[in-house]
């Protein structure tokens, strides 16, 4: 079943993200002005999940399904391949795809059981369907009118296997595993529109919901592309990261190092835990100096002091077929999405039940 939620807001005009913040192109060299801190996952006196929390997720974990998520991403970019391009506004030599993909996670979703609600805008001839599903907190929980958001955006360029089908993927097997279990808080699972254009999308929702309580976000964008060849990852100007692209990347503002610390103590513990590396981002993140870290849906949570991590394979300091029309579904590297998956299955679940 879906819900429909129009919203107009003629007192409260927002302008496209890219106005005033970076579109989801490329880092910049003034990141070059402040490094940033690295996490290792070795550090023992990093928070962590509690011992009986930490159990549970491991278990959880173990029931994302590869096929599935193979099965998502193939059937996105189907989707995708049967859709005429628009024009985009901002961007006039690129093709957004937008419809087909929003159609497929809403069938997916409702076919689950879930109540699937469409928040659409429409502002200076800009609409957007945002799509979200809510699984409810376990009854009598004083904690249930918190949320943990997990979250990625579906529109894209060309056909976008890594970009973002692969988030995608993983955001419609969490709600498949997750739907049948309650937790002290509310789980939301959302998938953005428009981020390619700016973030507007998610720009929109997070004034529309942000007198909401939110514990924690997990965002993803691109975490299906790995290569395990020496000089494979690149870095922007000032901050050195590994030479091999096999790792994912968390981000995190401030507010987020504890959730990233435990979110990286916790993947240690995985069955197939995947190689992590974490930045963080100065104070909110948004200085010209951190701009590099604005570059996805969880830019706006950012601003209003959420503890959002950013899960990202780097995109285009990695996978050379970014905003390409070559970033299809056998590029991927899908042991490497199984990894991302599990990662966020447990972390979802860890930061709804723990106290």
């Amino acid at each position: 079943m879906s819900v429909h939620r129009s919203v107009r807001s003629a007192s409260s005009v927002q302008f496209p993200a890219f106005v005033r913040a970076l579109p989801s192109l490329r880092f910049v060299a003034s990141w070059a002005m402040t490094l940033p801190c690295v996490l290792s996952v070795s550090c023992q006196r990093e928070p962590a999940f509690s011992v009986a929390v930490t159990r549970s997720a491991i278990a959880v974990s173990r029931e994302v399904n590869p096929a599935n998520l193979s099965q998502h991403v193939r059937e996105l970019v189907a989707q995708r391949e049967k859709e005429t391009p628009q024009t985009s506004l901002y961007w006039g030599n690129m093709k957004l795809r937008r419809v087909n993909a929003g159609q497929y996670i809403d069938s997916y979703l409702s076919a689950q059981g879930l109540t699937v609600v469409h928040e659409r805008e429409d502002q200076q001839g800009v609409d957007t369907d945002n799509l979200y599903v809510d699984l409810p907190a376990r009854s009598g929980s004083a904690h249930a009118a918190e949320y943990v958001l997990v979250s990625g955006h579906y529109d894209n360029w060309h056909v976008g296997a890594d970009d973002n089908a692969s988030a995608v993927s993983v955001m419609l097997e969490a709600a498949r595993i997750l739907r049948t279990r309650s937790f002290l808080r509310t789980i939301r699972i959302i998938a953005f529109d428009r981020e390619e254009e700016g973030l507007v999308g998610s720009e929109r929702y997070a004034r529309l919901h942000q007198t909401e309580s939110v514990a924690a976000l997990l965002n993803m964008d691109c975490v299906g592309y790995a290569s395990h060849q020496p000089n494979s990852q690149s870095a922007p100007p000032g901050l050195a990261l590994r030479s091999v692209g096999d790792f994912l990347a968390i981000l995190a503002s401030d507010v987020g190092t504890p959730a990233m610390s435990k979110v990286i103590r916790l993947s240690a513990e995985l069955p197939s835990p995947i190689s992590i590396l974490g930045l963080i981002a100065p104070g909110t993140g948004h200085s010209p100096a951190a701009a590099a870290f604005l570059r996805s849906d969880h830019a706006a949570f950012w601003q209003q002091g959420v503890p959002a991590l950013f899960l990202t394979d780097t995109a285009d300091f990695r996978n050379p077929h970014y905003h390409r029309s070559s970033d299809v579904p056998d590029t991927l590297d899908y042991d490497f999405l199984q990894r991302s998956a599990q990662l966020v299955v447990a972390a979802t679940a860890a930061l709804a039940e723990e106290e």
